[in-house]
């Protein structure tokens, strides 16, 4: 259980930077908020297998945003297409 500890006080130690990049990137509290949620919760999974936790953890937050930043985009232009073609 040592591992769930140690992810405990990483978590603890670094969900203000985390938030602090979250807001930046999102421009929105909430969605800052999920962002830094759905990082610790992606980090917790691989928590056994990471050497650098504080780079993957910004490295992961940076890359959800991305993630659904371009998903957004995919259905907001299918959303488009297809009021447009009716």
């Amino acid at each position: 259980m040592r591992a769930v500890e140690d992810f405990e006080e990483f978590a603890r130690a670094r969900i203000p930077q985390l938030y602090r990049t979250a807001w930046l990137l999102a421009g929105d509290r909430h969605h800052a908020e999920d962002l830094v949620q759905e990082t610790l919760a992606n980090l917790l999974r691989t928590w056994h297998r990471i050497e650098s936790p504080a780079a993957y953890a910004r490295t992961a937050l940076v890359r959800t945003f991305v993630f659904a930043a371009a998903a957004e985009e995919l259905v907001r232009t299918a959303h488009c297409r297809s009021a447009g073609a009716g």
